[in-house]
């Protein structure tokens, strides 16, 4: 599981990537720009519904963005229904 410093700095290494600030970031996601701050400074992790907007802002999978894998069907011992 990732901590909150760790999704921030991965969330700035794609900003920086992209030429985006942090407070551009904040006002495009509807994310207080003082949350980004404190969950570096406080080590608080950013809640479910920020996790998803920043997951859906960088175009990966909310798995990867929590856990640094992957998850899929194959991965998983579950019976598929036809």
């Amino acid at each position: 599981m990732r901590t909150g410093i760790e999704i921030l700095d991965l969330l700035d290494n794609f900003l920086k990537t992209k030429g985006i600030s942090r407070r551009q970031f904040s006002a495009m996601n509807d994310i207080p720009y003082s949350s980004l701050g404190n969950w570096k400074t406080k080590n608080s992790a950013p809640s479910l519904e920020h996790l998803v907007k920043i997951a859906k802002f960088m175009d990966v999978s909310l798995d990867w963005l929590i856990t640094g894998k992957e998850y899929n069907s194959d991965n998983l011992n579950v019976t598929k229904k036809s």
